[in-house]
């Protein structure tokens, strides 16, 4: 569906952060974070630590598994969706979030003037396989990234930083 985009299979995925795991607690590790980035992949890293932990009676040694966008504020939603409203994380592949925060850390690969202000019409809400060749835009565009911006990436980063921070005292240092 993404042209020039790598894959992994799932089961990949699943058994790379397995052995990734098993291996940091072979040796030692205590407190682990995996950060998803990649809103599809979430029940696969879950898998992974599942599949490691599942007969662990002790709290330690722990694995956090923390997405992003999980973590932005409620508050601050209006501010991030203040022209375009809010369609969903399923759909914010490159839209208003992911691009403004490309906008905030990494401007000059951003070229505003060149994002599509399409958006997959009707989205269905089921699977279906093979997936329709003309369920994504050309752009690859889920949703409009009309109105991003640096200030928007800027107040999410540092709003997800944030919250994060709140979560590792909680899960890490506070027990």
């Amino acid at each position: 569906m993404f042209p020039g985009t790598i894959d992994l299979n799932g089961r990949t995925l699943i058994n790379l952060i397995q052995d990734l795991l098993v291996e940091f607690l072979a040796d030692g590790w205590q407190k682990i974070i995996i950060m998803n980035s990649h809103y599809e992949n979430q029940a696969f890293l879950a898998e992974a630590m599942d599949l490691v932990l599942r007969n662990q009676q002790k709290t330690f040694p722990k694995v956090l598994l923390i997405s992003w966008w999980d973590n932005i504020s409620e508050e601050i939603m209006p501010e991030i969706f203040d022209e375009v409203p809010f369609a969903g994380w399923d759909l914010e592949h490159a839209a208003i979030t992911e691009t403004s925060l490309m906008m905030y850390f990494a401007p000059d690969l951003v070229q505003k003037a060149l994002a599509p202000d399409d958006r997959i019409e009707k989205v269905p809400r089921y699977q279906c396989y093979p997936v329709p060749s003309n369920l994504v835009p050309a752009s690859g565009s889920l949703y409009t990234a009309r109105s991003s911006s640096a200030k928007k990436g800027k107040l999410i980063a540092e709003n997800v930083i944030e919250n994060f921070i709140s979560i590792i005292q909680r899960e890490f240092l506070n027990c």
